[in-house]
Formats: C-alpha cells, structure tokens, sequence
C-alpha cells in the first residue's frame, strides 16, 4: 500500500505530531497578527468581499450604503464571502481577519500531505512547510482579507485527491464527484480555479 492515505493509516509519526502541533501554533499567531479593527490593507479586494458578505448576511442586514454599492461590488466569486457571513464575520472586520488567518492555517496539512506525496519523505515535507511558514510574504500576505487561502485550501486538495485517488484510472465514479466538488469549491472562490479544472 503506498500513497498518501497509506502514510495516514500508518504508525503515526513523530514528524506528523509536529506538523499538528505547528499547524496549531501558526493559527494561534497567525490569527494574532492579524487580528485587528480597521481593514490593514487598501489595495485590494477587502472591501468588496465584506460588502459582499454583509449583504449575504443571515444576522444582520446591511446598510443601505453597503446595499447600493452591491451592484458595483459584487463581481467576485461567492463562495468566500458567502463563509465571511456565515461565520458572522460579515459586519466584524476583526473576526474577519481572524477567519482568513484560521483558513490559511487549514492549508497547513494539507500541503503537508502534497508534501509526503511528491517528496516521498515526511521528514522533508515538514521541513518543507516549516520553511514556507517562516517566510515573511506568508504574514503580510495574511493581513487582507481575501480569497487566496480558501481557495489554496481547495487547491491542494483536488490535487491530493486526483494523485491519490484518481491518477491511476478508475471506473468508480464516486472519487470523480469528489474531485468536481474540490474542483467547484475552488472554482466558487476564485475564478482563477477554472484554470485548475482546465489542467
């Protein structure tokens, strides 16, 4: 049996402990750092996804300014701010910031697992991941409140599943209807993710 799912049902590891535990810790500071009032970036998107979010919002309506400018600021994909009022972070620009630092975090093991699948090595992998999460560009990127890490978190994992589950073939159709669900998952959240299901 080999694979990456082969590895998870395997002895557990001392290296998969510390994944975990770092997975864990990166949150935990992650969501610190980021964790603020005030949108800490202006260049971008934020604005449009919370304007998106309030208005999706099942606990609280929007403003009547937030409203109007729906229109012109809804062009993006759905999906992440669609988990931005359901996670009541629509109207919490603090518990925003914290959601996006908590979902770049969930990418952690999954990369991890990518990691054991293409290094054949998990000791590599962690090393691999821990290198990632020391660079600064990962912090500062963090600080908005964007759709990249929700749609990483989708990324990696069709591309887990595909190597894993589906590379080899297969007449079983129950694996492809997972894939298409990672697929759309990714695809909802940015629209670049079309570019994934085209490869």
């Amino acid at each position: 049996m080999s694979g990456t799912f082969a590895v998870l049902r395997s002895r557990f590891a001392i290296v998969d402990g510390f994944v975990a535990i770092l997975t864990l810790a990166f949150a935990w500071a992650c969501a610190a750092f980021v964790r603020q009032p005030t949108l800490a970036t202006f260049a971008d998107d934020s604005v449009s996804y919370l304007v998106m979010a309030q208005v999706f919002s099942p606990y609280q309506p929007a403003s009547q300014a937030v409203a109007a400018a729906f229109a012109s600021e809804a062009i993006y994909p759905p999906l992440f701010p669609a988990l931005l009022a359901l996670a009541g972070a629509a109207h919490d620009v603090a518990w925003a910031h914290v959601v996006n630092a908590l979902l770049l975090a969930a990418t952690v093991p999954v990369a991890y697992l990518l990691g054991v699948r293409w290094l054949e090595d998990r000791r590599a992998a962690a090393i691999a991941i821990l290198c990632v999460l020391l660079m600064p560009a990962m912090w500062v990127n963090a600080k908005g409140i964007l759709s990249e890490p929700m749609d990483l978190f989708f990324s990696l994992w069709a591309l887990v599943h595909f190597q894993e589950r589906l590379e080899g073939g297969g007449a079983d159709w129950r694996p492809w209807l997972a894939f298409g669900f990672l697929l759309a998952g990714a695809f909802f959240t940015r629209v670049v993710g079309a570019t994934l299901a085209a490869a």
